[in-house]
């Protein structure tokens, strides 16, 4: 009797910068500069007074717009 966990219990992870920056392939310099320019790119998350984390949905998406951009951009003429 296992039970399948459904998709919103599965997508409420959250990530630390490093993470962030490690599953980007991006320096935390350079995740500062994104996090106050780009509008899509995941918004921190407030746990505490020292604590921020992201949400790994969030950076998933942000991962998917990068290579929808990409596609978008190779079929262009």
């Amino acid at each position: 009797m296992g039970s399948k966990p459904n998709d919103q219990e599965t997508a409420l992870r959250f990530v630390k910068l490093a993470e962030l920056c490690n599953r980007l392939g991006i320096s935390r310099s350079e995740a500062f500069r994104r996090i106050h320019s780009a509008p899509n790119f995941p918004k921190p998350i407030r746990m505490g007074a020292r604590c921020v984390v992201y949400s790994s949905g969030e950076v998933d998406d942000y991962q998917n717009g990068l290579i929808a951009q990409r596609d978008a951009k190779a079929v262009a003429p």
